[in-house]
């Protein structure tokens, strides 16, 4: 019931009592469980950025190892698992059509035995055979070369990213070299807090650029990923109301981390360095910064202009065109054996076809069940392995005295 009741709160000490009006209250009652069910998903993807949970044991794309045994005891994160069952499908059509011709034919070879040419059945399909043979050089030679436009922008978006890892580090380089220290080069206060500062805009605008491109991870960029990415310690309070209120004027947040790290590389390059030597480092960082952007943007193109859909939609038919017609096309060659021929034959090339479809999703975003071992990018270890932390330790203790407070 709607009506209001009374109710007495008592405390047995100081208390701060919240209370909710009554449609928020009833909002959360409704949506408990889908708001349940999105934090488990913000969640996993969290862990997912915090190396808990890996992909490919903590490697950034599945390994392998050069050893023909090892390499033909694989079944799972192979294509052969993806192929099966058209293969399977295929060969069931051959079985059929062949079941069919013994029943309903009366062919006058005997089961195992490649059939006569002479008799009516056979010589009716020995033409669609000649046809699908010229069909059988066209689609190799299509499908070959989709396949190698589609591993080219897979390795040209894996390039991207680590690009955006390269110019990542090359800042991390150098605010670890020029960051203030004392006489025994050491970090001061300030420098230690430059570093924790660009060690954690860096980590933001890696995590969110990867939000904008990955379905998966586009949820962190959402008004309550970010409310979790907050309460588990991955931005700051400051961070968080900065983030959601550029939510409001439709800019991305990644932009806004890429201008706090450039913004206060070059405040700390006013403080700590010389003029000279201040110029020549906020060079050094607008390149990087600039470069950084220009990479970022580079995996958008690439997605978005992945392959045109009359060329993706003309490969599919061809290939599906292809297999559909080769248990007739190879009955009169191969009889009985057609069966196994068209499963291989379905194996390959259907191999190929759904291999060149998985290398145009570089970031696993088609929701695709089929694909139920993606072959691509473990984004985590993108984000994981740019951790700024390396340079600042490895530049923490010098084998020198210094005097970068003098200059």
């Amino acid at each position: 019931m709607d009506r209001e009741r009374a109710a007495t709160v008592i405390a047995k000490t100081n208390v701060v009592a919240f209370r909710l009006d009554r449609a928020s209250f009833k909002y959360f009652i409704v949506k408990s469980e889908d708001i349940k069910a999105e934090i488990r998903n913000i969640d996993h993807v969290i862990d997912k950025i915090s190396g808990i949970k890996t992909r490919y044991g903590g490697d950034i794309i599945r390994q392998f190892k050069p050893s023909r045994r090892w390499l033909w005891g694989r079944w799972h994160g192979t294509i052969f698992q993806q192929a099966w069952k058209v293969a399977v499908a295929i060969m069931l059509v051959s079985a059929c059509f062949v079941a069919a011709v013994r029943f309903f034919c009366h062919p006058t070879w005997h089961l195992g035995q490649i059939p006569d040419p002479t008799f009516p059945l056979i010589s009716r399909l020995v033409p669609l055979a000649n046809l699908w043979n010229y069909l059988m050089t066209i689609t190799t030679f299509i499908l070959t070369f989709f396949l190698s436009q589609a591993y080219t922008l897979w390795r040209n978006v894996y390039d991207s990213t680590r690009r955006i890892q390269g110019r990542i580090n090359d800042i991390g380089l150098l605010v670890a070299s020029t960051a203030e220290r004392n006489d025994q080069g050491k970090y001061t206060k300030r420098g230690e807090d430059l570093l924790d500062d660009i060690e954690n805009y860096t980590r933001l605008f890696h995590l969110l650029c990867w939000a904008k491109y990955s379905k998966k991870f586009r949820v962190l960029s959402t008004s309550r990923g970010m409310s979790r990415m907050l309460s588990r310690g991955i931005m700051s309070r400051k961070q968080y109301n900065c983030l959601t209120s550029l939510r409001s004027s439709g800019n991305g947040p990644q932009y806004a981390c890429l201008s706090w790290i450039l913004i206060k590389c070059q405040k700390q390059c006013r403080k700590t360095l010389s003029l000279m030597i201040m110029l020549s480092e906020n060079c050094y960082f607008i390149k990087f910064a600039v470069n950084l952007r220009h990479t970022y943007h580079e995996i958008g193109g690439q997605l978005d202009g992945r392959i045109p859909l009359a060329y993706a939609h003309f490969v599919q038919v061809l290939v599906d065109s292809f297999l559909l017609l080769a248990p007739f096309a190879l009955y009169p060659v191969l009889g009985m054996w057609s069966i196994a021929t068209v499963g291989l034959l379905t194996l390959f090339y259907a191999g190929l076809l759904d291999l060149a479809k998985i290398l145009l999703d570089p970031l696993d975003n088609d929701s695709d069940e089929s694909y139920d071992s993606p072959v691509n990018v473990d984004i985590g270890v993108l984000i994981r392995e740019s951790n700024n932390t390396g340079w600042r330790y490895s530049a923490e203790n010098l084998p020198f005295a210094t005097n970068f407070e003098s200059m």
